[in-house]
């Protein structure tokens, strides 16, 4: 199975981007794919594959992680897309406050996931973020462009403030229809009763 350590927003915030990509999709859809709804979060660490049988060994790592970060104060910024070369590849929001704890949260997961899963395939999350949509294949800098601009009206995204107190274990099944997303175990976050 396809895993991930992540924050999942709160469903107000899960809610609010929804409508906002949807918004979006209705405009330029031959260009964007949406996250699957209400799965907007922040990801830790990636498991490529897991064999089902050390499921249990990932979620005790995860709690043993978990109980080691306190809850924190977040602030996401406003969506961009971001570009790879010549192409479009997601609309993306970085963390503008809040970010090293999150690195910080990141750190720990994947080095508890790393110690307890010898030889799994994990990647670490690079930097916060929250991904909203991604392109369809050969977008164009140019074809994005209507996005950029839709995105670059401020006022429509406002900044949130929101606090990350949990942290999930979800696995990942890529279907024809896109991805489908199952919690698997939610952890609170400085909770040392295991």
């Amino acid at each position: 199975m396809r895993l991930f350590a992540c924050t999942l927003l709160g469903s107000a915030e899960r809610a609010f981007y929804d409508a906002a990509i949807r918004r979006l999709v209705d405009l330029y859809g031959r260009l964007l794919r949406p996250v699957p709804s209400e799965s907007a979060h922040v990801t830790y660490a990636f498991i490529a594959h897991l064999d089902d049988e050390r499921l249990p060994v990932a979620l005790d790592a995860l709690r043993s992680a978990a109980s080691r970060l306190e809850p924190t104060a977040v602030t996401i910024g406003h969506p961009q897309v971001v570009f790879a070369g010549r192409e479009a590849r997601l609309i993306d929001i970085r963390i503008v406050d809040g970010g090293a704890a999150l690195a910080r949260f990141a750190e720990e997961i994947a080095a508890a996931l790393e110690a307890a899963l010898p030889g799994a395939p994990i990647n670490r999350s690079r930097s916060p973020h929250v991904t909203l949509a991604r392109f369809r294949r050969g977008t164009s800098r140019r074809a994005a462009q209507p996005v950029v601009e839709s995105l670059g009206q401020r006022d429509a995204l406002p900044l949130r403030h929101v606090q990350f107190a949990d942290v999930q274990l979800v696995s990942s099944e890529l279907t024809a229809q896109g991805p489908i997303y199952t919690v698997l175990a939610s952890v609170v976050l400085g909770d040392s009763a295991r």
